[in-house]
Formats: structure tokens, sequence, C-alpha cells
């Protein structure tokens, strides 16, 4: 199935219902439409992750392999984040989230998110020019740079999903410059930005290799979310 922000927060909306059974109860007031808050929550942090996690090329790799007399081309690869196994710990630390109820809504923004979209998505990494056989891996950019990177375009991800969900008064559902809204955004964008720039893959190259002698070649790739 195709990563979509609907399928993955359908996908995190059973697992939050899962753990929190009584959640259907916190609803929106019925001139707002009465929608359950969590889930118009969850439904926003998808669209952010999505937009972001599937920009096009957004995924910075690299080849290695050998030259070749063609261009190589790598089949769709799976990938995993392994920041969320530390992902509740930052995120409750950094907004102070606290009691019993904090690690699995945590669980839910910042580790189900991310675990789900490599459930449901896959990699695809651009071909690579005169190459032959060879792997892809995350550019050593992504841990160094990449939390920078990120970050901003979370935030900017996360503000519009928010003011995007209207009641059906067609005003927004969330004040995104109130002090809690605003204060989950700027965590979810650093924890997320986190997340993703500990991407891990291997993207399997099939080419031909040059002949009748083929030499290392590293080259920088990238990959989009699909």
């Amino acid at each position: 199935m195709p990563l979509t922000a609907s399928a993955l927060s359908k996908s995190v909306q059973g697992l939050y219902l899962t753990a929190f059974p009584t959640c259907i109860n916190a609803k929106f007031p019925p001139e707002k439409g009465g929608s359950i808050i969590p889930y118009a929550m969850i439904d926003c942090m998808c669209t952010a992750w999505c937009s972001v996690l599937q920009a096009p090329n957004a995924i910075s790799g690299i080849y290695v392999g050998v030259t070749g007399l063609a261009v190589a081309a790598a089949p769709p690869t799976t990938f995993t984040f392994p920041a969320t196994s530390t992902a509740i710990v930052q995120f409750n630390s950094a907004i102070g989230w606290i009691g019993t109820s904090s690690v699995p809504v945590a669980k839910a923004f910042v580790v189900d998110i991310p675990v789900q979209s490599s459930v449901l998505g896959m990699l695809q990494l651009l071909p690579s020019a005169a190459s032959g056989p060879g792997a892809g891996n995350p550019s050593p950019i992504m841990a160094s740079s990449g939390a920078a990177v990120f970050t901003p375009l979370f935030q900017a991800a996360l503000v519009a999903a928010f003011n995007a969900k209207l009641g059906t008064d067609g005003l927004p559902l969330f004040n995104t410059t109130s002090t809690e809204v605003n204060k989950l955004i700027l965590n979810l964008s650093s924890i997320y930005a986190t997340i993703i720039s500990s991407i891990t893959f291997v993207g399997a190259y099939a080419g031909s290799p040059t002949i009748p002698v083929a030499t290392p070649l590293s080259l920088p790739t990238a990959g989009s979310i699909i």
C-alpha cells in the first residue's frame, strides 16, 4: 500500500484507540462538528509528517559501487528510523509531559507515526549514471545536517496542517498561536527532524560494470518515499 497521510492517520488512530479506548469521548463541541480531538490532532501530525517525508528526493543518499556501462537502477526498498527507540523519552523531557498517560500519548505522536510510515511506505532511490552494481545508503549529510534542515520544514508543515483542520463552522479547530499548541508544534518539529535524520536503508543497485575492468565509484544520490 502506498504511503498516504490518510492511510497513516487511520493506522495510528487505530493504535491510539487500543491504548485509550475512551478517547472517542473526547470531542469538540457540536457547533464545531463534534469530531474526536486526538484523532484530529493525529490527522494534522500525519499530514505534516508525510508532506515533509514525501517531498521529492527528500532523503539524501550515497551510491557505493563500481563504474558501469549505463544507468544503474534500484527497486523500492524498505527503511527504518532507529531514533524512534529514544524518541518518547526525548520528547517528553523536552515538552515537560509527565504522568501515566504521557508515555502512550507520546508513543502515538512520535513513534507510531514514523514507524507506521515505514510499514506503509517504500524508498525509491534515483538511478545512478554510469554505474554498475552497488548499494545505496543514507548520506552522512542526513546525520550531520538533517536535524537543522528538517526542523523548520516540519514546523511550517505542522502549523499549516493544524491551521487547515477546520470545524463544520469553517473555523480552525486549533489555535496555533496558543501557548500549548505552539509548544507542541515546536517540540514535534524537533523530534521529527531527529527521527527522519536517523533513517536507515540499503538500496540494491543493478547495472552492468565496465569491461574489462570496473573501478570503485561513489556518487551522491537521493530518494523519495512512496
